[in-house]
């Protein structure tokens, strides 16, 4: 999809709410700061994003990795103003955090988010940290203090499947936008209370909460709730933000997609993948070669690697410029070489 050209100006005060996020689960929104939005311009913002990979404790992980990134580029190709970059893939190998409890979140976080960039983290299990139920995943909007801001968690199983929408809907938030069905909205547009109520977008339909149970296999609304006025909804089943079935939602609104400017423009500016380590800096003038290879790889220097196939699975370790790669089968594989990740092929 064409990158939208728009130019507006919007002034919009408005009382927001903040809070992580949790699809499958209901959970209050909460008060924070008031929230600006002003003459955005209509340039791409290309924003980077740390990917996490939790790994079982010995190398292992069920994400299709390949469908999740394709999931993050969808975003992109939805999304205005907004590009997503893989700054770098993390791998983490760490047993504790395969099954995510509510108590191990903060922990997660302060040890492996880069502050530099959006984190996203990928594991088997994601308990939420506050209904203590098995979700698909949570998000913190921008506006959050800084271990939290933009920051997703996905559970494997839902960023493999259903269309990849998990991953979009909790970009969206990391991206300020809120649910369709945050709160109370009246039907009527022009009398009603749109640019404050539910998620504060006239041009998203007011929306109860939806379900599979309400919403049928040709995504279509089937429910018969009515707002505070008696008024029958007619909610989007096709918006990534609301709760529909999740193979039904393929887009955002015009206002959602003006808050991902506004959102990278005022909290996620500083954002980049330049703010990198001494050790760091040296890594990233590593070159990998041939590629693609056939029965072996060369590394400009002597380094500790760890070899992956795309499925996260640990195909070879050690410390050289040389890795064996006869015995390999073709396709694609990740070189991860301290925090740099090649993509090689065979």
């Amino acid at each position: 999809m064409a990158k939208k050209a728009v130019i507006f100006v919007l002034v919009w005060l408005a009382s927001w709410l903040t809070i992580a996020q949790c699809e499958d689960v209901g959970y209050e929104d909460r008060p924070i700061q008031l929230n600006y939005r002003v003459n955005v311009s209509t340039n791409i913002r290309n924003v980077p994003i740390t990917v996490h990979v939790i790994q079982n404790g010995a190398g292992q992980t069920n994400l299709d990795l390949n469908h999740a990134l394709e999931a993050i580029e969808d975003f992109n190709e939805q999304s205005a103003f907004v590009d997503i970059f893989v700054c770098r893939i993390n791998y983490i190998d760490n047993k504790d955090y395969w099954y995510l409890e509510g108590s191990e979140h903060t922990a997660l976080r302060s040890e492996y988010n880069d502050p530099n960039t959006l984190n996203i983290y990928f594991t088997n299990t994601v308990i939420s940290p506050f209904t203590g139920n098995s979700i698909c995943g949570f998000a913190y909007y921008p506006t959050n203090a800084e271990l939290n801001k933009g920051v997703s968690v996905i559970r494997n199983s839902c960023a493999n499947n259903n269309n990849g929408t998990t991953i979009g809907h909790e970009l969206g938030h990391n991206f300020d936008n809120r649910h369709t069905h945050s709160s109370s909205e009246l039907v009527d547009r022009e009398n009603g209370n749109c640019s404050w109520a539910g998620d504060g977008y006239c041009d998203t339909a007011a929306s109860p909460t939806l379900s599979t149970g309400n919403v049928n296999l040709d995504c279509e609304y089937t429910g018969s709730a009515t707002d505070s006025d008696g008024v029958p909804y007619e909610p989007d089943p096709t918006n990534f933000m609301g709760y529909s079935r999740k193979s039904c939602r393929v887009h955002f609104s015009d206002e959602q997609e003006q808050a991902h400017a506004q959102a990278a423009d005022f909290y996620l500016q500083d954002f980049g993948c330049e703010s990198l380590s001494t050790t760091e800096n040296a890594i990233q003038k590593i070159e990998v070669f041939p590629n693609p290879f056939n029965n072996y790889i060369r590394i400009s220097s002597k380094v500790k690697y760890k070899l992956y196939d795309l499925s996260g699975k640990l195909l070879n370790l050690g410390e050289s410029d040389y890795v064996d790669t006869s015995k390999l089968s073709r396709g694609v594989y990740l070189l991860k070489i301290e925090s740099k990740v090649f993509k090689i092929v065979k």
